[in-house]
């Protein structure tokens, strides 16, 4: 494996460990509340999808890819276009 390699793999394991950890902070500061239901099977709260998030399961990962497609659509503008 090369040099430069290797070094982006680590550059990308940091950048995926830093939109996990920005996901956990997005979920922790949302409300105590926070219930999602998943395919009309079981309720979520929010911790369970915190324990998801830090697991890596793959509803965790899902949840990951969601938030990070929310933010990008945020930073886009897309949120707020009407029609």
């Amino acid at each position: 494996m090369s040099r430069d390699s290797k070094k982006d793999k680590q550059n990308k394991a940091s950048v995926d460990e830093y939109l996990k950890q920005l996901v956990i902070a997005r979920l922790e500061a949302s409300s105590g509340n926070l219930k999602l239901m998943i395919g009309g099977a079981e309720e979520m709260t929010r911790e369970d999808l915190i324990k998801n998030v830090r697991s890596e399961s793959d509803l965790g990962k899902e949840v990951i890819a969601a938030q990070i497609e929310f933010l990008k659509a945020m930073a886009e503008g897309k949120i707020y276009e009407n029609g």
